[in-house]
């Protein structure tokens, strides 16, 4: 594969897990529940396995840990996933989806216009998180932008040492799209330095898993028997019912 290629294939792998587990079990309603999201349930891809974690901080963001986590994701220096890590691309976070109020939609990625999808991703997600308060002087962040500070960043050409609000006002000038908090961010001026937080992340389901069409991804029976003998138990999400 190529770089575009395997990194689009990753991305979709990552949505499509998502999907998976919650089509099978449900949605993750509590923290300890969405902690076994994130590092149990897993695809086998070619040789190797990969969780939503490993997925996401593995590949997508350098091999870097959860966070603010400066610890490698994948420790082991012998681990051979760590060859498929890319460099940091802080438009990832608004290609991974979780199905959730604060998250990106579920869309596909393609190796021939990843770099335009994921930028039209990254529009997307950035005009509808943020709010803009004129009358509070208050700029609201999605939650993500205070957990990868260091991600973001690097959506900008010139990286800042800092993600200051100088930064901030860049950022929305160049992703914000059109409507009403973009002609609200217009009428801001860097002379007037407003107070910036970051919206609480809502974990509430924003897809009826209930309306989905099951039978084309089901395995009947039959072949479920002909076929899972050899597999390693546990190593993806299974439902062998019709």
């Amino acid at each position: 594969m190529t770089n575009l290629a395997r990194k689009a294939f990753f991305i979709n792998c990552y949505n499509l897990l998502m999907l998976h587990i919650h089509v099978i079990i449900g949605g993750p309603n509590t923290s300890i529940r969405r902690a076994l999201y994130f590092s149990t349930f897993r695809y086998q891809i070619g040789r190797y396995h990969y969780t939503l974690n490993d997925i996401k901080h593995g590949i997508l963001r350098g091999n870097l840990g959860a966070m603010s986590s400066k610890a490698e994701h994948f420790t082991l220096k012998k681990d051979p996933r760590r060859s498929y890590s890319f460099p940091i691309d802080g438009r990832i976070h608004a290609a991974l989806t979780s199905f959730t109020m604060s998250g990106p939609i579920f869309r596909e990625f393609t190796a021939e216009s990843l770099e335009d999808e994921l930028t039209k991703a990254f529009h997307d997600y950035i005009s509808k998180e943020v709010e803009i308060d004129l009358v509070k002087m208050k700029i609201a962040l999605p939650k993500p932008m205070q957990w990868y500070k260091e991600d973001f960043s690097t959506v900008m050409h010139d990286s800042p040492s800092a993600v200051d609000f100088e930064w901030i006002h860049e950022l929305l000038e160049a992703y914000l799209l059109e409507g009403a908090t973009r002609e609200k961010f217009s009428k801001y001026s860097l002379d007037v330095e407003p107070f910036i937080e970051y919206s609480p992340f809502n974990w509430n389901h924003n897809f009826h898993f209930q309306n989905l069409d099951l039978s084309p991804i089901l395995i009947p029976l039959e072949e479920a028997e002909d076929s899972g003998a050899d597999e390693e138990p546990g190593t993806a999400p299974q439902n062998t019912s019709t």
